[in-house]
């Protein structure tokens, strides 16, 4: 297991959000993928399957996810405080961070025409955030661009532009969508900066949400980064618990794309971020041509990745259950 826990080891420092046969945890196959989105530079070939490439790659693509679904409340948690809005603007910033968290959310208000706002924010610790909204509360139809200029609240800093397109039912338990696009996008926290481009959409009701990533992360610092295609994020929220299931293409920047599977939905206590079941089939090819398949499988204990490097249903790899430290999660 010593050979595993180096591999890991090695690849904490990559940019940062896993059986039919024996060796894995079911059997599902991939999916074709539209075009990808703009911004990503690295590899865009298959990868081909080993038990170096399974580990970093079910390493950046879990921490990545895990790590973005964090940051992606951090406006709303900011603009959600009393910072000077217009109550025109609160409706929507309560019931978004409510509908993240699964409860109901207050009813929309009616109003006789649309409101359009703009507003400047200063960050807690330094920069400017330029909020311009036009909201039709009786439709339920929000329009929003945020401009973000070294806007810097808790140790992030945020430049770029982030647009978010609204529609909403207000029936009281809050459902509509979201269509978000990432322009030049940069978040900088003690870790690094990360640079966002592409489009990100979200669609729920009440406890149920479905997010679709097809945009692209890069490190700014050492100039890798991944990307999403067409990647699909299924939650669904109890008062006890969280489950979820992902499925597309991601792109690792060393070794290129594999297609996503669910072979067991993750699940996690409503109060811990880190899942206690779950597995994720991940397909590329063998080095000698064919597919190859690699499994990420959560536990109670930790992880473990499992490779068929050669696509003959044997285990090629397999790196034992180990602890959640060996992936560096931020």
């Amino acid at each position: 297991m010593g050979a595993w826990k180096d591999i890991f080891a090695m690849w904490v420092g990559v940019p940062v959000v896993l059986v039919g046969l024996s060796m894995g945890c079911g059997d599902s196959g991939g999916s074709s993928v539209p075009e990808r989105p703009p911004g990503y530079n690295g590899a865009t070939t298959q990868a081909v399957i080993s038990p170096s490439s399974a580990a970093a790659i079910s390493k950046t693509l879990f921490v990545q996810t895990q790590s973005q679904q964090s940051l992606s409340s951090v406006e709303g948690l900011y603009l959600g405080q009393d910072q000077g809005l217009p109550p025109s603007a609160l409706p929507f910033l309560e019931q978004g961070i409510s509908a993240t968290k699964g409860v109901a959310a207050p009813s929309l208000p009616l109003t006789k025409a649309p409101v359009t706002s703009s507003n400047t924010i200063d960050g807690a610790c330094g920069g400017t955030l330029t909020l311009a909204t036009t909201i039709d509360a009786a439709a339920g139809e929000y329009d929003i661009k945020v401009t973000y200029d070294a806007f810097c609240f808790e140790g992030i800093t945020l430049n770029g532009l982030y647009t978010l397109s609204v529609n909403a039912d207000g029936d009281g338990l809050f459902a509509g969508a979201i269509d978000v696009r990432y322009t030049r996008h940069v978040v900088t926290e003690p870790e690094g900066t990360q640079r966002y481009e592409g489009a990100l959409k979200v669609t729920w009701s009440g406890d149920h949400m479905l997010q679709t990533w097809n945009y692209s992360v890069t490190n700014l610092t050492t100039g890798l980064g991944a990307q999403y295609a067409s990647f699909d994020i299924k939650t669904e929220l109890t008062a006890t618990e969280v489950t979820w299931t992902q499925t597309g293409r991601f792109y690792h920047p060393v070794y290129g794309y594999v297609d996503v599977a669910t072979e067991v939905p993750f699940a996690a206590d409503a109060s811990l971020e880190l899942p206690h079941t779950g597995c994720l089939k991940m397909t590329g090819v063998a080095a000698t041509g064919g597919p190859a398949f690699g499994w990420f499988e959560v536990s109670s204990e930790g992880f473990q990745v499992t490779v068929d490097a050669n696509g003959d249903g044997t285990v090629d790899g397999n790196s034992g259950v180990l602890t959640w430290n060996f992936l560096g999660l931020p």
